[in-house]
């Protein structure tokens, strides 16, 4: 997924609890109660054509 990420700029949806799986990730949206409470950039590098998060926690 990471591969196909960075070459093709598909996007995928991981959903989990394991803090070191999240992070993988170039970004990461941290929900409670089915709320966002945090959305932010993990890598510096982000694919072109991929969207930068919202920053302030604005719909998806």
């Amino acid at each position: 997924m990471l591969q196909l990420n960075r070459e093709h700029g598909l996007a995928f949806v991981w959903v989990t609890h394991d803090h070191e799986v999240a992070h993988q990730a170039t970004r990461l949206i941290e929900m409670r109660d089915g709320l966002i409470e945090r959305d932010s950039a993990l890598a510096s590098e982000q694919p072109s054509g991929v969207p930068k998060p919202a920053g302030n926690g604005g719909t998806l």
